[in-house]
């Protein structure tokens, strides 16, 4: 059940970055932050299917820099994104008396 929640909550925060590239016209940049979401995503796909296969010490590490992880990506993307989006800085310029 944590695995699936891990790579749900991994995939959501994909998607939602991947629908905010083309508004804030990719910056940041978008893939510095998929990346390590998608490793979250394989790491916890291997550790789902071979469960006794790792240390139960080396399991729980992982688990717990997924979490990390995902708690963090957000937080960062969210802190470097601009103040206005791609089209709304375009019609900040277009206006004459910028009230922006």
């Amino acid at each position: 059940m944590v695995y699936f929640i891990l790579v749900l909550v991994a995939a959501i925060e994909v998607i939602v970055l991947l629908i905010n590239r083309p508004v804030f016209a990719n910056i940041p940049y978008v893939q510095v932050y998929i990346v390590p979401l998608l490793v979250v995503i394989v790491i916890t796909m291997l550790l789902s299917r071979n469960p006794k296969r790792f240390m139960r010490w080396f399991k729980q590490g992982l688990i717990t820099i997924s979490v990390v992880v995902l708690v963090f990506v957000p937080v960062l993307y969210a802190k470097n994104l601009p103040l206005y989006g791609y089209n709304e800085a375009k019609k900040c310029l277009r206006k004459e008396n910028s009230s922006c």
